[in-house]
C-alpha cells in the first residue's frame, strides 16, 4: 500500500467493540476484508483496518462479545491516508498491540485464521467500501 511518507497518528486506548463493521477497502482496483471501528481515547475516533489486522480485530471482537465486553484495551498506530471518496484523511491501522490476557490470544487465533481464509461468512463486501486508497 501507500504507506511511504504518509502522516501517522498513535492510539493508546481501547476499541469499543459493539461499534465494530465488518466491509471492505479499495485498494487500486482491489478490495480487501476490512472492518471499521471506534476507538476511544478521551474522545472517540473511527479507524479502519483490513486483511490482518481486521481478522484480528473481528476474532477479538467476537471473543469479547460473547463474553460480554464492551471494551478491549489497545496501542495501534494508523497511518493517515486520503480518501478518495470523501476527500477525507482516514486512519488505517499499521498493527496493533493488545494489552489482554494471554487466554485471549489462544483462543483468537483460529477464528482470525479463519476469517482471512474466507471461513467466517458474513457480508464482508456487501455495498460500498469504507474507503477508496490510490497511489496517486
Amino acid at each position: 500500500m501507500m504507506y511511504l511518507n504518509s502522516p501517522t497518528i498513535n492510539f493508546n486506548g481501547a476499541f469499543l467493540v459493539n461499534s465494530m463493521e465488518t466491509g471492505s477497502l479499495q485498494i487500486m482496483s482491489k478490495q480487501f476484508f476490512a472492518v471499521r471501528i471506534l476507538f476511544q481515547q478521551t474522545l472517540n475516533y473511527p479507524v479502519l483496518a483490513y486483511e490482518n489486522s481486521a481478522a484480528e480485530i473481528y476474532a477479538y471482537c467476537f471473543d469479547a462479545r460473547q463474553r460480554g465486553n464492551l471494551k478491549l484495551e489497545a496501542y495501534a498506530p494508523c497511518y493517515l491516508l486520503q480518501d478518495k471518496q470523501s476527500d477525507n484523511m482516514t486512519p488505517v491501522i499499521a498493527n496493533i498491540t493488545w494489552y489482554v490476557p494471554s487466554a485471549l490470544y489462544k483462543r483468537c487465533a483460529d477464528r482470525a485464521e479463519a476469517v482471512l481464509a474466507g471461513g467466517v461468512s458474513g457480508p464482508v463486501f456487501q455495498g460500498k467500501p469504507f474507503a477508496v486508497f490510490s497511489a496517486e
